[in-house]
């Protein structure tokens, strides 16, 4: 056997081989977990706040500590780096406590959040990195209260108004009387209102409060983060003894109106009032007969009166009031003196005014039980109207509302009646009928039935997410078909779905008037949790009743799971591919990379960047992506037409892929740097070679192998050391 010499950079190729594969690479399922909530988030400006960021362990038991990054100028977070936790168990919460301190304004911004871990090799690795929204509000600005004015006296009905708060969303009224200068519990009057409500109107009598006795008002402005009292505390008057009772008059009927002979009466409320008497005079000789009243009403509390007993006989009356006030000999008489007016028998016809006979694109009463109007003219003598409601169908209608004894408003040109909650449909055709009455006796309109049509609306779809997706992202953008016609506008409405499939209102989210198809809830959605939406359409132009919701209703679709975090494996971070062996020519520019498998992945994608030497990231050069589907957890990038140049730095990442879901590797990208292709050539060919053409890197010619025993030198040249110096390497054996 002939002596077998190495050059000294061969044998250092080749322990730089054995050591490379004394490592056998082993799957590792690295630190995982998401973050499952955080709050609030929702923080008083210029105010140090508590925000806890909870996460949630998905694979194995790690120590995880939380950084915070991005955090806005003029705001501070503390700390900005946690301690390391001890290892945390998988399936597991833990809560990191962050302090915010945000500027002293109204503002909403996003502090990154960035989860760290120490893997199983002692590396730390980023699990994952988010960002958190936090608004930040001012507290309520200072306000005062202008009336009543302090230590003033009041009577009877008063008024409380305050100067408006900064940044308040609503306030509490409170009345309180106050007894050796302090306030007594629980107050007489607490009242809410909402911005931009600053004033409310109140009554003594009707609160019980006590004449002389002296009362506090204190008002408090909120908002989401803080309250704020009115500056002028305590704020104090006093009631006093009534007045004089104050003015009033008859509302119903009008003067000289035509009324049935049953009539109704409505009078305004006089302040300081106690108790009201009625009388109904004749009228002789154009003068109301005061000496004997057809009727007197005594002891009569409220501000109306319905007829009772025997019907007047037709004629001209009056009616006349006084109001009493608490001393007997304290009383007013209506404004204006007695009203006059004449009971009519029923008699002729009346017309129905709206909606016309035959009238189509009536507005649809709509799905959130609001109202329709119908108008008739009024009938001399009436003293009120039966309202009928129908809905035409084939071979006769349908009743669907009776409403009877509608009340007859004497004076006015024409009487208004409401229909509520009742749900009319889309493009069906209805009719409704009116008759008056008076007694026992009933006349119908003329003409006695009015029949309409309703306004179509075009139904429309839910485009995204269809029904029963299960990989939508945690901010989904939800789309639609428009519907049919214009000046129209969609209210969007989402919620999570309890287990029979129907919304869980307490958490339900709604949008405002929308003039496009799509929209998009700022609010974060839960990984993995169920969800219905739904889109109403609305007409702007038209009777806002006119509503459709979308076709099918509510449509339910789940938020992804996202998929585990995972590892690459090979090549290692700053990895040197190995140099190329007579047995692997190309290993130095055609490495094995490999990666660690994921549950329920569909499809790998492995990216390539060429890393420009100097080191100028807008020179990187990014290779064609490797798509690979599951079950493939490594590849050769010349198998897949890559060609790497030896001697050149690359990164390298993987992402995994099911549906919409997709995790990058969490420890990638990695780094490496391939190494040099070797060109293995026969010694005898040397001279053929050098007599007529110089060596290049890239010529290779591969010695043949003899029959029975083999005798081969191999020319080598290695652009390592000596370029254009070949070396002869020789081998014989059998």
């Amino acid at each position: 056997m002939k002596t077998l010499y190495f050059p000294m950079f061969m044998l250092s190729l080749l322990m730089l081989v054995m050591a490379h594969g004394a490592q056998p690479a082993q799957a590792q399922f690295g630190p995982a977990a998401y973050m499952e909530s955080y709050s609030p988030n929702l923080i008083r400006a210029n105010q140090s706040t508590e925000v806890r960021v909870r996460i949630r362990t998905t694979i194995g038991s790690y120590p995880y500590r939380l950084r915070v990054t991005n955090v806005p100028t003029n705001w501070s977070v503390n700390p900005t780096l946690s301690n390391f936790t001890s290892n945390l168990p998988n399936n597991r919460t833990h809560d990191f406590s962050l302090n915010i301190t945000p500027p002293n304004a109204n503002s909403v911004q996003q502090i990154g959040i960035q989860l760290e871990a120490q893997n199983d090799f002692g590396d730390l690795v980023v699990v994952f990195q988010e960002n958190i929204t936090i608004t930040s509000r001012l507290p309520p600005g200072s306000f005062s209260i202008d009336q009543p004015v302090l230590n003033s006296q009041i009577d009877g009905q008063f008024v409380i108004t305050w100067n408006p708060s900064s940044y308040a969303n609503e306030y509490s009224v409170f009345v309180r009387r106050r007894v050796e200068g302090q306030p007594v519990e629980p107050p007489v009057l607490e009242r809410e209102t909402v911005v931009p409500l600053t004033t409310i109107t109140a009554d003594a009598n009707e609160l019980g409060m006590i004449k002389g006795q002296q009362y506090q008002v204190d008002i408090m402005a909120r908002n989401e983060v803080a309250q704020t009292w009115n500056s002028n505390q305590p704020h104090t008057f006093t009631v006093r003894p009534a007045d004089a009772v104050g003015s009033f008059s008859i509302t119903s009927p009008t003067p000289n109106a035509e009324i049935g002979t049953r009539p109704g009466f409505q009078w305004t409320a006089a302040s300081a009032v106690v108790n009201y008497d009625l009388s109904i005079l004749r009228e002789v000789n154009g003068l109301p007969q005061m000496e004997d009243p057809v009727l007197i009403r005594e002891g009569l509390t409220g501000t109306s009166l319905s007829w009772e007993g025997d019907p007047l006989a037709p004629g001209v009356y009056y009616v006349s009031m006084r109001a009493f006030g608490e001393d007997a000999g304290d009383f007013r008489f209506n404004d204006g003196g007695p009203v006059r007016f004449e009971v009519v028998q029923l008699t002729g016809a009346f017309s129905l005014i709206a909606p016309n006979n035959g009238q189509s694109n009536v507005p649809t009463i709509g799905i959130q039980d609001q109202d329709a109007e119908f108008l008739w003219e009024p009938l001399p003598g009436a003293e009120g109207y039966n309202f009928r409601l129908y809905e035409e169908l084939p071979g006769g209608g349908r009743e669907l509302w009776t409403q009877t004894q509608v009340p007859h408003m004497s004076g006015l040109p024409f009487i208004s009646h409401i229909v509520k909650g009742r749900n009319m449909l889309e493009n069906r055709q209805y009719s409704f009928t009116v008759s008056a009455f008076a007694g026992n006796q009933e006349l119908p309109s003329t003409p006695m039935r009015h029949t309409f049509q309703t306004t179509p609306m075009t139904s429309f779809n839910l485009v995204y997410p269809i029904a029963s997706r299960s990989d939508v992202s945690r901010t989904p953008e939800l789309r639609w078909n428009p519907t049919g016609g214009s000046n129209i506008v969609y209210f969007v409405q989402l919620a999570p779905m309890n287990n029979n499939g129907t919304p869980r209102m307490s958490e339900l989210m709604s949008s405002g008037p929308i003039t496009g198809t799509s929209h998009t809830f700022s609010q974060n959605l839960a990984q993995g949790q169920k969800y219905v939406w739904r889109v109403t359409a609305e007409k702007t132009d038209t009777d806002p009743r006119h509503r459709r919701v979308n076709q099918g209703n509510w449509q339910r679709f789940q938020v992804a799971v996202p998929l585990n975090i995972f590892n690459l494996l090979i090549p290692g971070n700053a990895s040197t591919i190995p140099n190329t062996t007579p047995d692997a020519p190309m290993d130095a520019v055609n490495p094995l990379l490999s990666w660690q498998s994921v549950p329920n992945a569909e499809e790998y994608r492995v990216q390539l960047v060429a890393l420009a030497a100097s080191g100028d990231s807008a020179k990187n050069l990014s290779l064609p992506r490797i798509d690979v589907p599951a079950g493939t957890t490594s590849l050769r990038p010349l198998d897949h037409g890559i060609v790497l140049n030896s001697r050149t730095s690359y990164a390298w990442s993987v992402s995994a892929h099911a549906g919409q879901a997709s995790r990058l590797a969490n420890n990638g990208p990695f780094l490496f740097t391939t190494g040099d292709r070797l060109e293995i050539f026969r010694c005898d060919m040397i001279d053929h070679f050098l007599g007529r053409q110089r060596f290049s890197g890239r010529d290779r010619l591969l010695a043949g192998v003899g029959g029975g025993g083999f005798d081969i030198s191999y020319f080598i040249l290695s652009r390592l050391a000596e370029p254009d110096m070949p070396h002869c390497h020789t081998e014989s054996g059998d």
